[in-house]
């Protein structure tokens, strides 16, 4: 007699059942790594959790990403309710606040015409620019745990042939980001970094790292280590709506800045892009020894904090609005 095995019926459960606030409840969720890597498999993406109610001017994006193939910044917007143009506005509010490269738009329904602007924005927009519409879904079997399931409604055009790039470049990469990995683990665990505020003490899988944060929201202003294998360098990285407002406004003080710190910097305003930096660098690998390179990233690194730090922090967003509005530099 042939056996038939008994199987359960998959049941659909409202999300609110798992997630009664989207704030309090899904997006802290969400950003679990196991739960972040569910949403990454599901896309094709590999990221790493940045911040969660990230500042942007007065408002909070839910999660901020990084992506640790590419290096650009992952901006995942939730919503446990159907799309509605508010969102629509805010994840474009966002993503230009935090230049961010790829955007991740969670809804419970997606309505037709969030979807195709979902579609239009891939289409008018560069390769580097990703939009994706995902379905979140929940289920169970009986009285098994909920299941989530990830549907992707929309994405970027050709991204299954660029997913199979990504992979292989992937593969490649693996090596150099343990390198990576290795080399900023050895930086942190050193004596020399010992009295840095970073702002992570787990260490990235790429050259950059953030050490302190001075300011968020409208000009967003953080310290970051930079290491190239040929250059080292201390970088202050401006970004956000005001970033140029608060670099013309720093760069006021340029002549004073440098008699502190009794050196000239690098000054970048970036025109054209989102972001302005200021840096320091020195030849990375000149044969003193890693030792030396440690102590050369972390002294400077506190220095660039103790001289900025003030001048960024005591900046109202009202004189950032003024600065903002002047003419451009010829």
């Amino acid at each position: 007699m042939v056996s038939i095995t008994e199987l359960g019926r998959l049941q659909k459960v409202d999300l609110r059942d798992a997630w009664p606030h989207e704030a309090h409840n899904f997006t802290p969720w969400l950003a679990q790594e196991e739960n972040l890597r569910l949403l990454g498999d599901t896309l094709g993406l590999e990221m790493e959790l940045e911040a969660v109610e990230k500042a942007v001017d007065s408002f909070s994006a839910d999660i901020l990403a990084r992506d640790t193939i590419e290096g650009g910044w992952i901006l995942i917007e939730n919503q446990l309710e159907q799309t509605n143009h508010s969102h629509l506005g805010q994840i474009l509010t966002y993503a230009a606040g935090l230049n961010a490269k790829t955007v991740v738009w969670i809804a419970r329904e997606f309505r037709e015409p969030h979807r195709a602007a979902v579609d239009y924005l891939n289409e008018v927009s560069s390769q580097e620019y990703n939009f994706f519409g995902v379905q979140l879904e929940l289920y169970r079997i009986g009285d098994s745990p909920l299941a989530p399931r990830f549907d992707v409604v929309a994405k970027p055009n050709g991204w299954s042939k660029r997913l199979v790039a990504r992979t292989k470049e992937g593969g490649a990469l693996a090596a150099t980001k343990q390198e990576w990995v290795d080399y900023w683990t050895r930086f942190i665990e050193s004596p020399e970094a010992g009295e840095l505020k970073l702002a992570a003490r787990v260490p990235p899988k790429e050259g950059w790292c953030r050490v302190e944060q001075l300011r968020s929201g409208d000009a967003s202003v953080a310290t970051w280590l930079h290491n190239n294998d040929v250059q080292a360098r201390v970088v202050l990285w401006v970004q956000g709506p005001f970033a140029k407002a608060m670099f013309d406004h720093l760069s006021i003080s340029k002549n004073e800045i440098e008699r502190e710190l009794g050196t000239i910097l690098s000054w970048d305003r970036m025109d054209g892009k989102k972001s302005s930096m200021i840096a320091i660098e020195t030849k990375a690998g000149d044969g003193t020894g890693e030792a030396a390179e440690f102590k050369w990233l972390a002294e400077w690194a506190a220095k660039f904090a103790t001289a900025f730090r003030p001048r960024v922090v005591g900046v109202d967003s009202a004189a950032l609005v003024s600065l903002s509005s002047a003419p451009e530099p010829a």
